[in-house]
């Protein structure tokens, strides 16, 4: 990546290539299929390096469209993207490196579609999820936010209500609990390089920063006297299963749910859907196919995640060449 430098801070430029010596120029294509914005990346050569020159020098010493620029060169400097082209982690959202965030070097004759920018972005992008596994998660969920809002015909949804309990709450809370584990039990074997017999929350747990988990919080705006929600929040390794009160209420109702009966909270049931719906949103992204019919803006997911450019993921080569990643759990 070709960076030039300003005032404290770095301007983002271009996508630079090699391969057996050839530097080549990476430029964003985009189009829009099946409802789908499809994107991927040309090549055009540059140079061919000469004499184990090394590549910035190589760049500006005759490099096609940088040797004019020789004499300016020292402003720019080369990030090198960990990131392969069109490799991406199943279940896991990176969002995709566009030319909105880099200044990509734009064929002359694609320029025209790059006005359309506006038009393309709501356009979910092409990365390979599997869709029955979405299509029956946002289903769920849609199951959970109708359970709320019929639980909040009868108990009003306010701050000194949220220890209330009772039989349909505790069902919601059951419901929700396992969608939980069958989210991170299928981001886990997704990702796994030695597969387990049992899987706990002792290995869900590391899910957390990679998934970014504690960054999420959920709103519910049609009722605005409702604290955020942050279900992740206080996750740690050393007790995975008892530092979710949320979620050890649900095992302590599963084990025992005469005794453990008023853990059976509104503010735990309400905990659980919310961890669902950051599930969701922490493997698939924002732009979730009907999402909006389904949840609309009953659950407002939110965070305050600032996405380094060495964790994005970068366009295929070819349209639709993507490759799997697994992080290697």
């Amino acid at each position: 990546m070709l960076k030039t430098k300003g005032a404290n801070k770095y301007r983002i430029g271009n996508l630079i290539g090699v391969e057996d010596s050839r530097v080549f120029q990476l430029s964003e294509q985009k189009t829009i299929e099946d409802g789908k914005k499809k994107s991927w990346l040309d090549r055009s050569d540059i140079c061919v390096i000469k004499n184990n020159d090394p590549l910035k020098q190589a760049l500006f010493e005759y490099g096609v469209g940088y040797s004019q620029l020789r004499y300016d060169s020292k402003a720019y400097v080369l990030k090198k993207i960990e990131t392969e082209c069109g490799h991406y982690y199943p279940r896991i959202y990176r969002p995709l490196l566009e030319s909105n965030q880099l200044d990509f070097m734009i064929p002359y004759e694609q320029r025209e579609i790059h006005k359309l920018n506006n038009a393309l972005y709501p356009f979910p992008p092409d990365i390979p999820n599997n869709r029955n596994f979405l299509l029956s998660s946002i289903n769920q969920l849609s199951l959970f936010k109708e359970k709320l809002i019929d639980i909040f015909n009868h108990i009003s949804p306010s701050p000194s209500n949220l220890n209330s309990f009772g039989p349909e709450i505790k069902n919601l809370l059951v419901l929700a609990c396992i969608e939980v584990e069958t989210q991170l039990r299928g981001i886990f074997v997704a990702n796994e390089t030695i597969q387990r017999k049992n899987y706990t929350t002792k290995q869900f747990v590391l899910l957390k920063s990679i998934l970014k988990l504690e960054r999420y919080q959920v709103y519910l705006p049609y009722f605005p006297d409702l604290p955020a929600i942050k279900p992740f929040g206080s996750w740690r390794m050393s007790n995975p299963s008892s530092s979710l009160k949320w979620y050890s209420a649900y095992n302590e109702i599963k084990h025992n749910s005469e005794m453990h009966y008023a853990q059976a909270t509104l503010r735990n049931a309400l905990a659980a859907v919310s961890a669902v719906a950051i599930l969701l949103k922490a493997q698939y992204g924002d732009a979730i196919e009907f999402w909006n019919d389904k949840i609309g803006n009953f659950l407002l997911v939110t965070n305050n995640i600032k996405w380094e450019i060495s964790e994005m993921i970068l366009p295929p080569l070819a349209k639709d060449d993507w490759q799997i990643k697994k992080f290697g759990l």
